[in-house]
């Protein structure tokens, strides 16, 4: 039965798809890949050209009336319902090669990176496979994040593989601050001696060595 209804599904998503504009099935399957999204960030995953001015996006995915959901009172973000985006994440997988979808979450990352969105542009650095780049934002933001708390930085440190962690002097002693933050005292030592093995013949930067 569950097979059925995905074929009853995909056969729907095809019919949908077969109605729009180019533009609107651009716009629908670059967007499968957001959590969220507004007008301005469809713009700037997208083609770039008059059709997809940001108040046009929007006002041309309300005219479909394809499964779209605000998320705020004022209308500023939006999402599909899950399973319609799934599928059109699925289409997505079909319609683009693997580096056509990695340049959209390269692209989503920057932007969700220079509106200071971190954690969206963490998730879409890595999703593009740009460890570096998402490191970097961590080891960057970090700091000044622990003044105002230490949940947002866990949720970033959570979204970066383990074995980047364990590797990387900085990282781990944000889990260090972590761990203090939460009166989880007796991790650091081991934490401190993983950061001193990898720091070994290396002179530390300043802010590692405070």
């Amino acid at each position: 039965v569950k097979g059925d209804v995905r074929l009853i599904a995909n056969f729907l998503i095809d019919e949908v798809l077969s109605r729009q504009s180019q533009s609107i099935i651009q716009n629908l399957l670059s967007t499968a890949i957001l959590d969220r999204f507004n007008g301005k960030i469809i713009e700037a995953i997208t083609q770039n050209d008059q059709e997809n001015h940001e108040e046009r996006i929007i006002e041309r995915l309300h005219q479909t009336n394809l499964f779209l959901i605000s998320l705020d009172k004022d209308n500023n973000w939006y999402r599909y319902h899950h399973l319609f985006r799934e599928l059109l994440f699925n289409q997505l997988k079909k319609r683009f090669s693997v580096e056509e979808i990695k340049e959209l979450h390269l692209k989503a990352a920057h932007w969700f990176r220079d509106q200071e969105l971190h954690e969206e542009a963490i998730h879409h650095f890595l999703s593009a496979g740009d460890n570096n780049s998402a490191i970097s934002l961590v080891e960057k933001n970090a700091h000044a994040e622990f003044v105002y708390g230490i949940a947002k930085v866990e949720k970033w440190l959570h979204k970066l593989p383990e074995e980047i962690k364990e590797g990387n002097p900085a990282l781990l002693l944000f889990e260090a601050w972590h761990a203090f933050g939460t009166f989880q005292l007796e991790k650091i030592p081991t934490i401190i001696e993983k950061v001193e093995s990898l720091l070994v013949g290396q002179t530390p930067r300043p802010r590692l060595s405070a």
